[in-house]
């Protein structure tokens, strides 16, 4: 559980710097992504973080990986275009914490 919670704040972290770096062309872009993202899920029969892992797994260029994660996340749990950290990991974290006192 605790390897999941560190990714899920990774993909997170990925999404919250894409829409810092990229600001007003922030949608536009994580769209481009999601749909290329879904063609490729659809085409592989696998779910969208696994089609993102092997687009991001073909590419040497970090920030693609970031942005290929970040749209990924996108389709995952739409944002409503403010930083934050969203209320799922939230819980997640608070479900350890509680298990580990």
């Amino acid at each position: 559980m605790e390897r999941e919670i560190m990714m899920a704040a990774k993909l997170y972290k990925c999404r919250d710097s894409a829409r810092f770096i990229l600001g007003e062309r922030y949608a536009a872009k994580m769209a481009d992504y999601g749909k290329a993202i879904s063609e490729v899920a659809a085409r592989l029969k696998c779910n969208e973080i696994s089609a993102a892992t092997k687009m991001a797994g073909g590419t040497d260029d970090g920030m693609l990986q970031m942005l290929i994660f970040a749209a990924a996340v996108e389709l995952a749990e739409p944002s409503n275009g403010e930083l934050s950290r969203p209320a799922r990991l939230n819980e997640m974290t608070r479900d350890r914490e509680a298990g580990s006192a």
